[in-house]
């Protein structure tokens, strides 16, 4: 059984592949569930993120096959998988990208049911043509689940490997995520530079000077 369904999963990449000038989407065709969205966010200052998201669900005996295409250690019968494209940006690309609304109760190993992969299939027969996580992991709370990536590699053109979540729980609707690059220009309490503290200096002693 185990291997007609590979050679399903097999023949539905290869489909997707021919399709690859009709669908932009890499990931294998779901049987259960799969859909797309487009979303501008607005970053401030003008900045402007246009993302193109493609997902899919896997169930059963598909999500076996994945699991076993991924890596994955674990048992789950539905598996999550993603890909994010980088249409337009006016920030130096995506460097963060989130799934919120997550049910905490829903993942059941923190550790390993997040995570991607640049092909499918140990290397076959289909790969992202995308760009690397530089970490993906879910946040304290585990509502959250987020892949950063570095600042200047998923630029406008690009997209992101497959990124996935593996739980024993179906669907439910969530909502996605970006933050802009790191503006290095923001103040925060520290210890000032050398050349600063002169400056501070400088102004301390006019300050009293008028004082007096």
């Amino acid at each position: 059984m185990k291997k007609v369904l590979f050679t399903l999963m097999t023949l539905l990449l290869l489909v997707s592949v021919a399709h690859a000038g009709l669908d932009r989407s890499s990931l294998p065709e779901s049987s259960y569930y799969s859909g797309q969205h487009d979303r501008l966010f607005d970053l401030g200052s003008g900045n402007i993120l246009d993302i193109h998201l493609e997902f899919a669900v896997y169930k059963d005996n598909e999500a076996q096959v994945m699991q076993e295409w991924t890596g994955h250690t674990g048992n789950a019968d539905f598996v999550y998988a993603y890909q994010v494209f980088c249409d337009g940006s006016d920030a130096d690309g995506l460097t963060y990208f989130a799934l919120t609304g997550i049910d905490p109760s829903t993942i059941a190993d923190v550790q390993n049911d997040i995570s991607e992969n640049e092909f499918l299939d140990n290397g076959g027969p289909i790969q992202s043509g995308g760009v690397a996580p530089t970490s993906s992991d879910f946040n304290a709370s585990v509502t959250k689940a987020i892949w950063q990536f570095d600042q200047g590699t998923l630029v406008q053109g690009d997209q992101s490997w497959f990124l996935f979540l593996y739980s024993g729980y179906d669907w439910t609707k969530g909502d996605i995520q970006v933050q802009p690059r790191a503006d290095d220009d923001i103040p925060i309490p520290g210890v000032p530079e050398p050349a600063t503290l002169v400056l501070l200096g400088c102004g301390a002693v006019l300050s009293l000077k008028r004082k007096k």
